[in-house]
């Protein structure tokens, strides 16, 4: 055991990182994800299914044989993830090939966030919420929405093909962040729930931070990023103007600062902004001429 003990204690002094501060970070998580890699076989490293299995729920309770700061830990994560090739530091982007579709995701990106009260418990729930529409350069429009602090079992990453239910997906990741859809369309939610959610999906991809403050999400901040994230749900989602979207629900393991200047010329690629938001058909018809 003092060996184990040792052998972490070195592997995390030889990554050591300056202090950072953090947005935020899903202690549960990170706990649970670096204790499972601390406790594998004794060379520390582990075949790519393990951690896979393991961070489907199948382990106990993360514990913690010394504490570490958050950058040691992430620091940890990170690099194992890499060497088990689990891990693609770009937001996915709809690509169909089966080794695209991994359950952890990193990435640097202009993002919105955003808080809706929780009328059951009277918290907030804070989702960040990062739209990227190309407009003419090669590749098609991608969300990520970020749900903070939900605790529901980690499973594997679901990639969708093609899907027009989104608000389902969204509904399966946290079903409160959705009630307010509910109470403000009743009636045609007794009448057809299936084109309500139709409906409300398309309105979701085509403007998603207009979707969450109509149902009564205040806008906080937009701010550079960088997270590491668990994908929960993605898929290729249609909106009103029939333009596949790539968008994908995911549980920020961490979420830090990144300067402005990292997004390099990409930064006026993301329309986070209700007004702006939404792609026009004349953006998309340009787009399409270039694919």
């Amino acid at each position: 055991m003092n060996n184990l003990i040792n052998r972490i204690s070195n592997a995390f002094k030889k990554q050591k990182q300056p202090s950072v501060n953090y947005t935020y970070v899903d202690r549960y998580r990170l706990l649970k994800y670096v204790d499972q890699l601390r406790s594998s076989d004794k060379s520390s490293m582990i075949p790519a299914a393990t951690i896979e299995a393991n961070a489907n729920g199948s382990a106990a309770n993360a514990r913690s044989l010394k504490p570490y700061t958050y950058s040691e830990q992430i620091a940890f994560l990170t690099k194992k993830l890499k060497e088990n090739n689990q891990l693609i530091e770009e937001r996915w982007k709809g690509n169909i090939d089966p080794k695209s579709f991994q359950t952890f995701r990193m990435e640097t990106c202009l993002a919105t966030r955003l808080a809706i009260l929780d009328t059951s418990s009277n918290n907030k729930l804070i989702i960040w919420v990062s739209r990227y529409n190309p407009k003419g350069h090669d590749g098609i429009p991608s969300i990520l929405l970020l749900l903070e602090d939900v605790q529901n079992n980690d499973q594997s990453a679901h990639y969708f093909s093609l899907y027009n239910l989104l608000l389902g997906l969204l509904n399966n990741s946290l079903p409160k962040l959705i009630y307010p859809v509910y109470r403000s369309n009743l009636k045609d939610f007794h009448n057809d729930p299936l084109v309500l959610f139709q409906t409300m999906s398309a309105e979701l991809v085509k403007n998603p931070i207009g979707f969450f403050k109509n149902i009564g999400a205040e806008v906080l901040d937009e701010r550079c990023i960088q997270t590491l994230y668990r994908v929960r749900d993605a898929c290729l989602a249609d909106s009103t103007v029939n333009i596949s979207t790539a968008v994908s629900i995911g549980y920020p393991i961490y979420i830090m600062e990144a300067p402005d200047e990292s997004l390099n010329e990409e930064k006026d690629l993301y329309t986070n902004k209700d007004a702006t938001a939404v792609i026009s058909d004349h953006e998309h018809e340009a787009h399409l001429e270039v694919m």
